[in-house]
């Protein structure tokens, strides 16, 4: 092949990485499932092993309530006496007390209470029992566990460790308690001390100032300023009341005449009053015929004589009414009294209020002189009161401190009646996990060694990396139940990875005049005959009229395939025995013809690179479309470069991880070297997901 012929055929190389992808790695364990499982079982045996060697281990917990600090962290110590009454039973702080169930003194106790002879050197206090405290999650009660390899041993001094640890820590609280108790009787003589002197002084202070007690005299006067004020708020109020009252009766009586008139004849008043009510209506009726009528007109002037007789009556009555009699009127003269009478209220307002204010004021400066007298007095009553409630309540303190200490109750409480020793070594659980961690790892890094050491071409990315080969299909590997000519093309979803071979082989070639091509693999039994065949109904799925030619001489296959007679065939016209028409025998599709591998002929290999060969080629090409041949493999042959080299193109069938890396890239080499057109490689025996198939 010249160079710019394999430029052109790599045009549509691919990009592939070197990254180890999940399905190739399970592919790995696949191929080397042998040294997995060795290496797996291997390993749990050794757990196995290893567990039964180690010395058995017992293990026995108790449960222990201890008191401690209080959730906000304070301890109670002799110098603290409210947080020795305000945290029951507390001596020390959790965290203490964790060490001292660990401590040697408390150990040696339990050591004694469980008969066990105290060790008196380090070999043997190595090998008496371990013990270990830990916190219940964050509350007051720990764990403790005693492991050790005798079982009573373990037994005893769990069941004992609580009680030792108690009567431990009680001699602590009491020595506390007892100190307490001290320091509480101390701070009361103290305090009495100092509440002599503050009520010496408060006696001096009275006799000098002659004040009995500063407090009541103030309450007393504050008392009689805010009931002055009050009654002073009160008077303003009825003073701006009889004020507002006098202005309005003011007001009224000045509207009220003094003097009025009354009617001396009443019935000619009302004869009057009547008809100037007629002479009303009559003006306006006047008005509303006017609305409709001229002046002149005659309902109007009827209307006006009415009008002029009645004023004319109205006339004559007033002439002879009499006049009316004035007399003093008595409205005014009761809104006058009223009007007194405020006013004397007001007066009587205004003078209480100043009465008021100037009593408010006296008692106000009588109670500003006390202020000063107060201040001090308050001062001395402020430290009585402070010493005696302190007196008080340290008395109290040591009062229960004393019944405490009488009915002390210990801090520590075993909450484990029963003790079941467990064996805790060897610990089977974690050791077989162990081990099956660890063999996994080793039969996983042993496995990825081995398919390294063995050099095959394990992924399609290497094969593109030897040889630079595009894949022109990846052929998803049939089950075995079924014939491996696929014999319904046009509904099989794997017959697709055919048809898109046949598209590459003629993207690829880039000839429309491809008649003949070679098909091979590298090594033996890769698939390349089942390939050559499917591939062949392919080509007359579209239309061509094609051969299949046995040319693999040493293992021929095809006749089995196809179910056909062995002979004639490809030898027997190599050797002349045998025409073309001969030789070709229809399959079960329509416009396919297989030429079997026949008599083999001594000299195969010379044979087949021999003119006649190509001779046949000819002939074969006159016949139809399309000439595909099954070549044997490459690898340690030379039957393969010898076909490829009188064909216009050929490919190479490679099932992934059955080649080695050398033998792949040799009998690439080779063809390439041979074909005038190495197209590419065709992945066979891969899964339907790489083949990019649903349904097989």
């Amino acid at each position: 092949m010249t160079t710019a012929e394999h430029e052109s055929q790599t045009w549509q190389t691919a990009d592939y990485s070197s990254s180890v992808t999940i399905g190739e790695f399970f592919k790995t364990i696949k191929r080397n499932a042998g040294v997995f499982w060795t290496t797996l079982v291997t390993v749990l045996l050794l757990g196995v092993v290893v567990s039964l060697l180690i010395p058995a281990k017992y293990a026995a917990a108790s449960e222990v309530l201890v008191e401690g600090a209080a959730a906000n962290g304070q301890v109670s110590t002799p110098d603290n006496v409210l947080a020795e009454l305000s945290i029951p039973n507390a001596a020390f702080a959790l965290t203490t007390l964790v060490e001292l169930l660990q401590s040697q003194e408390v150990y040696f106790r339990v050591l004694d209470a469980s008969g066990i002879k105290a060790p008196t050197t380090k070999e043997e206090l190595d090998a008496l029992p371990k013990v270990f405290v830990r916190q219940k999650e964050d509350s007051n009660i720990f764990i403790v566990t005693v492991e050790g390899g005798k079982k009573e041993d373990v037994i005893k001094m769990a069941q004992n460790y609580a009680e030792e640890f108690r009567k431990y820590a009680d001699s602590f609280r009491k020595e506390a308690s007892s100190n307490a108790v001290q320091f509480m009787q101390g701070k009361i003589d103290e305090e009495k001390a100092l509440l002599k002197q503050a009520e010496n002084e408060f006696t001096a202070f009275k006799s000098a100032n002659q004040v009995v007690d500063s407090t009541a005299e103030l309450q007393f006067r504050l008392g009689l300023v805010s009931t002055t004020e009050q009654a002073l708020s009160d008077a303003r109020a009825r003073e701006a009341s009889a004020i507002a009252a006098v202005n309005i009766l003011k007001q009224e009586l000045s509207k009220i005449p003094e003097v009025r008139e009354r009617v001396a004849e009443f019935n000619n008043m009302q004869i009057i009053l009547d008809i100037k009510k007629q002479l009303t209506l009559l003006n306006i009726k006047r008005v509303e015929l006017l609305q409709v009528y001229q002046p002149t007109a005659k309902q109007v002037k009827e209307v006006d004589a009415q009008i002029k007789v009645q004023e004319q009556f109205l006339a004559e009555q007033e002439k002879e009414l009499k006049p009316n009699i004035k007399e003093s009127n008595p409205e005014w003269d009761n809104a006058q009294r009223r009007y007194s009478e405020a006013l004397a209220e007001r007066e009587a307002a205004i003078s209480r209020a100043a009465e008021l204010q100037q009593l408010s004021d006296n008692r106000t400066n009588r109670l500003n002189q006390l202020a000063n007298l107060t201040k001090d007095q308050r001062e001395y009553e402020r430290k009585l009161v402070e010493h005696t409630q302190t007196v008080s309540n340290m008395t109290e303190l040591l009062n229960r401190v004393k019944l405490r200490d009488n009915n002390l109750k210990s801090g520590v409480q075993a909450l484990t009646r029963a003790v079941f020793p467990q064996q805790s070594q060897p610990n089977w659980i974690i050791n077989m996990a162990i081990a099956t961690i660890l063999g996994l790892t080793l039969a996983v890094v042993f496995s990825m060694v081995r398919d390294s050491v063995q050099d095959r071409v394990n992924s399609k990315e290497e094969a593109f990396l030897l040889s630079g080969l595009s894949p022109l299909a990846h052929i998803p590997e049939r089950s075995r139940s079924k014939h491996p000519i696929i014999t319904n093309p046009q509904t099989n979803m794997a017959f697709e990875s055919y048809r898109v071979l046949r598209s590459n082989i003629a993207v690829h070639s880039r000839r429309a005049d491809l008649k003949t091509l070679t098909v091979t693999s590298t090594l033996r039994k890769e698939g390349k005959s089942v390939i050559a065949a499917n591939l062949a109904v392919a080509y007359v799925l579209n239309g061509q009229r094609t051969i299949l030619v046995d040319a693999n001489l040493r293992y021929p296959n095809a006749h089995t395939l196809f179910g056909l007679n062995e002979k004639p065939g490809l030898g027997d016209l190599l050797l002349g025995t045998a025409t073309v028409n001969d030789v070709l025998q229809p399959s079960s599709v329509d416009g396919l013809y297989i030429v079997t591998a026949g008599t083999v002929p001594a000299n195969a290999t010379e044979v087949i690179g021999s003119p006649r060969m190509q001779e046949i080629i000819n002939l074969l090409s006159e016949q139809c479309d399309m000439v595909i041949f099954d070549a044997p493999h490459v690898s340690g042959l030379a039957d393969a470069q010898s076909l490829a080299a009188v064909t216009d193109a050929a490919v190479i069938v490679t099932e992934i991880g059955k080649p080695s890396k050398s033998e792949y890239k040799e009998a690439v080499s080779i063809l390439d070297a041979a074909s005038p057109a190495l197209l590419g490689m065709v992945e066979n025996k891969v899964s339907a997901k790489e083949a990019h198939l649903t349904k097989i």
